[in-house]
């Protein structure tokens, strides 16, 4: 799975983790995530991203685009949607797990395009 290596001190990473830590405490770290960091202008001309900032602003727009949680949120609910609508009419546990955990190609938009939502039972 690809994931992008973020510096600690970029700014998408300030208002939900890093802030509530203290920053002083964060010098020199480095973050690791499988999805693309809300507020970080390399994903500025991205569909995905501009499919999920369309919906932040029609259907929650007091919302801070640049909270990780926010969008963490989103990408859950797309992606549960889709295993979901893969059960068809049997939403029984072992059809919902079996739809889960064979995610491929399921994949939240938003997250980085090596990241394949390969999931295993926990």
């Amino acid at each position: 799975m690809a994931r992008a290596a973020v510096p600690a001190d970029r700014e998408q990473l300030r208002p939900t983790i890093l802030k509530p830590a203290g920053l002083q405490n964060a010098k020199g770290a480095i973050s690791a995530t499988p999805t693309k960091s809300v507020g970080d202008p390399e994903w500025a001309d991205d569909p995905a991203c501009q499919t999920w900032l369309a919906f932040m602003k029609k259907c929650y727009p007091e919302a801070d685009i640049e909270d990780q949680l926010n969008f963490t949120g989103w990408n859950i609910a797309v992606l549960m949607t889709k295993v979901i609508e893969a059960c068809g009419d049997d939403l029984s546990r072992q059809n919902i797990m079996k739809h889960a955990t064979g995610a491929e190609g399921r994949c939240p938009s938003r997250a980085h395009s090596g990241h394949h939502g390969q999931h295993q039972p926990g």
